[in-house]
């Protein structure tokens, strides 16, 4: 595989997808293809000055709690379990992200063990990467070894947080279990003619190899086609909750285990 062709095609993906994930080739220190990618990433405009995330540097301490204070700031009517909440979404979702659709659009996974991720009040976006190996194999061979820097860098992301505050394990991985779910269904959706067509399947390897719980597969389902569409459409009925409904302009997602829960109390008192 040719690697900057690749890096070049799972740039083009998610920015597509995701117009703010942009993603950038990190050529310094690297002169074995630094010639032949310079041109081509010198066009995105690299965002040098904008602070940057790097798991496992003492710096990224600093760079995690300036996040948590920029929630604290802007809602403090929310309280700390948003602002934790939100803080740790933010760090996540675009390894998450970059792991899914390594591995079903570009069939090969780059290293996100050492993935750079830009923040700029209070938002993580943009991100980039080493033109170091990228590991090619069959589905479960990729998954496997996505797992493994998904586990590196959540484990390092838990240490920096630890630094300012308590970051409960039985918090996080609830959140990564939903987000890695929301992720297969996202692709699946959006990207079908590449999704798995077992696609619960995958989803019990990705929870597998993140040692998450295989009741989590409950949350993920299939509904109907919509009108004038005959494609199928996936749906995560979140298990845990963004704390989004905490802020005074916010309110509870339609995936909300707790909405489900009101709902039932709800249904409860109507039915007496």
């Amino acid at each position: 595989m040719n690697q900057t062709l690749a890096y070049q095609r799972l740039f083009q993906l998610t920015e597509q997808f995701i117009p703010i994930m942009k993603g950038e080739l990190d050529v310094v220190g690297a002169p074995d293809i630094q010639s032949e990618t310079n041109q081509d990433f010198q066009q995105q405009g690299l965002q040098k000055n904008r602070p940057k995330i790097i798991a496992g540097k003492a710096e990224t301490d600093a760079h995690f709690q300036a996040i948590y204070q920029f929630w604290e700031a802007t809602h403090p009517e929310a309280g700390h379990p948003y602002w934790l909440t939100r803080s740790w979404l933010m760090s996540i979702w675009q390894p998450v992200y970059l792991a899914v659709f390594s591995v079903y659009l570009l069939k090969a996974v780059p290293n996100l063990q050492n993935m750079t991720q830009h923040y700029a009040e209070g938002v993580v976006a943009g991100y980039r990467l080493a033109p170091e190996g990228i590991t090619e194999g069959n589905d479960r061979q990729l998954i496997q070894t996505a797992c493994a820097h998904l586990i590196t860098l959540v484990n390092q992301f838990q240490h920096h947080f630890n630094v300012f505050t308590r970051l409960r394990p039985g918090m996080t991985r609830p959140l990564l279990a939903d987000n890695i779910l929301e992720a297969l269904a996202t692709l699946a959706n959006h990207f079908p003619d590449t999704a798995p067509d077992d696609l619960k399947n995958h989803a019990r390897l990705w929870l597998t190899e993140l040692a998450l719980a295989s009741r989590h597969l409950d949350s993920l389902s299939q509904i109907a086609p919509q009108q004038h569409d005959n494609s199928p459409c996936w749906q995560v009925a979140r298990i845990s909750c963004c704390m989004h409904y905490r802020r005074h302009d916010g309110k509870l997602c339609a995936n909300c285990p707790r909405a489900a829960k009101r709902s039932k109390q709800d249904t409860g008192r109507n039915n007496r």
